[in-house]
Formats: structure tokens, C-alpha cells, sequence
């Protein structure tokens, strides 16, 4: 009985326990659309759930109308230190997916005991050469320690200019990358009543809590302040949609002859030809430039100048789409003069010859042994100056000399000693003969 009794109170602690953590949430979840004429249009549900620690809910289902589109959704709820609420597939309070799961996440305000320490958790290398298990790993392929939240979030910045004319314009908008990874090929499209997008030059790489323009050319049919829809695509997907104003002026002049006076004097097929030409120009001089600097050529003049024919391309690109094509013929001009002494300066580069001064220290060893060798001569001088002071080579010389001389001297004595018997001979015979 006594054991029975023990079970029902445990049973009932963990009950209570359970109830004391357990939190109550509310969340909004908004549906966003456009219909064919692009006006958007908001749709909410409403949720309220108890909460544990980890819990997933659906999507709540909307009714939306024959000719609207849905563009994204977006979560609403009262911010709070207690709990956090995302959506599943993007880490924050947006997604394109209608598919998608709530995520409330409860933050347990528990103290821990004073006398338990927890375990310590192994470190982890997480870095671009050695990614762990248990790293995360983003859209942007990059290694980031755990814990990392993965957002690829995209703000409207700026929109200039915000009034124009009837007729092709570029538009200029600037995003700001507010999430925490970066973020590769971002282009952006405009809508609303009688705009029209005819090119878009997108973002290559945008460095989280970095800025940066995309450019869109875009036709205005008709004035007035038009409701502008930026649609923001990533890597081909549309990611978000925000909403801003345009103001379009009425034309002063009728149509045909603000067309005909837009129509560019310049073939724009041929100046857009030149850009590319120069563009594979530059790149072909930067390799050689970096080939050349690795095997030692002087080269050093080069960066500064690559710099300015890369600042004349980009402007002569930029002018073009802005259809202001003078610009864009004197910048092509500038460029190309650019590069001509570019591609001069590395094809006449002469590799560094190497200085007296480097061959000294080059040769180091080779100079020690001479210093050493003249510190023998030296030496050597000394002694032999010290011998001749002291007359040991003054008495050796006369010894030698008289060794070497002396023994020719005994040799002719005795080779005159058996001539004169000879000599002798020959006079007896003379008497003989007389």
C-alpha cells in the first residue's frame, strides 16, 4: 500500500510539473496576394497553442479569391523572451511555402542547480577547411558554429528615382541583405499598373548587412502614382515580394515624338559587343598579370591600372543601361585605351635581375670561406715576417745554397782531375813527333 501510495504522488508531481511548463501562444499568419492587375491584397487566421518546448504546427488554410496569387506569408505574434515562433523552412517570420510548418520553440526559465555542473560539450571545428558534425551549414555552403540560425532576408532600401516620365526608364533599387548569410544572384522585377519589366541586372553576391543596387529597365505606358510591386528573386526563385510607389508624370509631348527623339544615335547592338569584347580583355590581361607577377616579372604598376579600366567597363555597362550612349562610346574609348597600355606594359615586362646586394646575401657561406682564407693569409704573413726578424731564414739561405751550388763545384773539380791525364798524353805525343 505503501508503494502504491508513492507511485500516485510521483505520478501526480510529474502532472504538475508538466501543466507549470507548458505556455499558452497566439500567432497570426498572413497571406499575401496580387491579382491581375497586381493589387495586393492581405489575408490573416489566427492560432492559439500550448506549448511544451519544441512544437510544429501546419499551415492554416486560407480562401483566396479565382484571381489573386499568393506571394508569400508572414507571421505576426507579440515578441517575448519566453518563446520564439518561425517558420520551418527559412528560420523567420517569412516563407514562400504554402506547405510550411509553424515552429514555437519555449525557452525554459529554469535555474540550474548551484552544485550541478553540466557536461561539457566537445568544441567543434567550424570553418571552411574542417566542418564538424554538429556545424551548420547554410544556402551559402559555408561551415558556421552550432547553433547558428540560417537567414536569407532581403530589405527594400532605397528606390530612385521615384517620379519619371512616360517611356523606358531604369530604376534603381537598393537591397540591404538583413539576414545572416550571404546571398548569391539577386535580381528583382517590377509590376503595377502599366509597368512593364524589359531587363533586370541582378546582385552576383551580397554580403550579409551589406548594400548594394540592382538595376531594372522598365516601361511606363501611362501616369499617374502607381502602386510598384518589387518582386525579389534568388538563385531563379522568387523569395519575397515588397510593395513601394512610383510617380509617372504625364509627357509633355505626344508619344511619337518623345520616342523618336529616345531613339539613340548609336548602334546599342555594337556598343553592347565592345563591352563583352572588353570585358574577356580584362580578364585575359588580369591572368597574365597575376602569371607574370608569380614568375617574378616587375609588374607592379599593373593593379592601379587594372582598377581603372575595370572602373571605365563598369561605367560604360551602367550607361548603357541607362541608354545614355555617349557615355557609354567615351568610356568604351577610355577603356580601350586602358587596356592597350595595359597588355604593353605586361608583354614588354622584364623579369627582376638579381642585385650584387642579393648575391651577397645569397652567398653567404661563400663569403665566410674568403674571410676566412684572407684571415689565414694573414697569419701566415705574420709568421713569415717574425722568421725573417729573427734571421732564421737569413742563415737558412746561405746553407741551401751552399748545399745545392757546393756539390757542382766537387763534380767540375774532379771532371778537370781525369781531363789532365789526357792533356798530358797528347803533348807526349807531340814530342814524340817533333
Amino acid at each position: 500500500m505503501k508503494v502504491k501510495g508513492l507511485f500516485w504522488v510521483v505520478l501526480a508531481i510529474l502532472l504538475n510539473i508538466s501543466l507549470v511548463s507548458a505556455m499558452q501562444v497566439t500567432y497570426t499568419v498572413e497571406a499575401h496576394a496580387v491579382d491581375v492587375n497586381n493589387v495586393s491584397g492581405v489575408t490573416e487566421t489566427s492560432s492559439t497553442q500550448d506549448c511544451t518546448a519544441n512544437c510544429s504546427y501546419p499551415m492554416p488554410s486560407f480562401t483566396i479569391p479565382e484571381n489573386y496569387t499568393v506571394t508569400g506569408y508572414a507571421l505576426k505574434f507579440t515578441a517575448s523572451d519566453n518563446y520564439k515562433i518561425f517558420f520551418n523552412s527559412t528560420g523567420n517570420a517569412n516563407t514562400n511555402d504554402a506547405n510550411d510548418l509553424v515552429i514555437v520553440e519555449v525557452v525554459q526559465q529554469q535555474q540550474p542547480p548551484k552544485n550541478d555542473t553540466p557536461p561539457k560539450e566537445p568544441e567543434l571545428t567550424c570553418n571552411e577547411n574542417t566542418c564538424d558534425k554538429g556545424c551548420v551549414v547554410c544556402e551559402d555552403d559555408n561551415c558556421h558554429p552550432k547553433g547558428f540560425v540560417c537567414k536569407a532576408e532581403l530589405t527594400l532600401d532605397k528606390i530612385s528615382p521615384t517620379s519619371i516620365g512616360v517611356g523606358n526608364t531604369q530604376i534603381n533599387i537598393l537591397l540591404k541583405n538583413t539576414g545572416t548569410v550571404d546571398i548569391e544572384n539577386v535580381k528583382a522585377e517590377l509590376a503595377g499598373d502599366g509597368i512593364t519589366t524589359i531587363e533586370s541586372i541582378p546582385i552576383d553576391n551580397l554580403v550579409a548587412g551589406d548594400k548594394d543596387y540592382a538595376f531594372v529597365r522598365i516601361n511606363a505606358s501611362k501616369p499617374g502614382t502607381i502602386d510598384l510591386v518589387v518582386k525579389i528573386f534568388i538563385k531563379g526563385k522568387q523569395k519575397s515580394s515588397l510593395v513601394s510607389q512610383l510617380n509617372v508624370a504625364k509627357p509633355e509631348a505626344p508619344v511619337e515624338n518623345i520616342t523618336k527623339n529616345e531613339t539613340p544615335e548609336f548602334n546599342v547592338t555594337e556598343l553592347t559587343a565592345k563591352i563583352n569584347s572588353l570585358k574577356e580583355r580584362y580578364r585575359l590581361a588580369e591572368e597574365d598579370y597575376q602569371n607574370k607577377k608569380l614568375a617574378g616579372y616587375i609588374v607592379d604598376v599593373v593593379p592601379d591600372k587594372l582598377k581603372e579600366a575595370h572602373s571605365y567597363v563598369t561605367d560604360a555597362q551602367f550607361y548603357l543601361f541607362e541608354g545614355t550612349y555617349k557615355k557609354v562610346a567615351s568610356n568604351i574609348e577610355v577603356a580601350e585605351d586602358s587596356l592597350d597600355n595595359i597588355e604593353n606594359i605586361l608583354k614588354n615586362a622584364q623579369q627582376k635581375k638579381e642585385t650584387w646586394g642579393d648575391k651577397i646575401k645569397s652567398n653567404l657561406v661563400y663569403i665566410g670561406s674568403l674571410a676566412a682564407a684572407f684571415i689565414s693569409i694573414i697569419t701566415a704573413y705574420s709568421l713569415i715576417k717574425r722568421s725573417v726578424k729573427h734571421g732564421e731564414i737569413a742563415e737558412r739561405i746561405p746553407k741551401r745554397l751552399k748545399e745545392k751550388f757546393g756539390k757542382k763545384s766537387e763534380e767540375s773539380a774532379e771532371a778537370k782531375k781525369e781531363a789532365k791525364p789526357e792533356e798530358k798524353k797528347k803533348d807526349h805525343k807531340v814530342d814524340e813527333l817533333e
